[in-house]
C-alpha cells in the first residue's frame, strides 16, 4: 500500500494516534474512508464517461457515410 511495509503503517498509526487521541481516530478513519470511497466512484464514472466518448468520436471518425454524400460518389460505391 502506497510502498509502505507494516512497520510504517504500525509507526503511522502510532502517530495518529498521539497526535488526535483514541476518541477523535475512529471518525477520521471512517470520513478518510468514505472520503476514498466517493473518490474511487467518481473516478471510474468519469473514466466510463470519457472511454464511451472516445468510442463515439472513433464510431464517428470511421463512418464513411459522410465522404459519399454527393449522388455520384453513392453511385461508385
Amino acid at each position: 500500500m502506497f510502498g509502505l511495509g507494516p512497520l510504517e503503517l504500525a509507526l503511522l498509526a502510532f502517530v495518529a494516534l498521539v497526535v488526535f487521541g483514541p476518541e477523535r481516530l475512529p471518525h477520521m478513519a471512517r470520513t478518510a474512508g468514505r472520503t476514498i470511497r466517493e473518490l474511487r466512484e467518481h473516478s471510474q464514472r468519469l473514466r466510463e464517461d470519457l472511454e464511451s466518448q472516445i468510442d463515439l468520436d472513433l464510431k464517428a471518425d470511421l463512418d464513411l457515410d459522410e465522404y459519399f454524400s454527393t449522388d455520384e460518389d453513392a453511385q461508385r460505391r
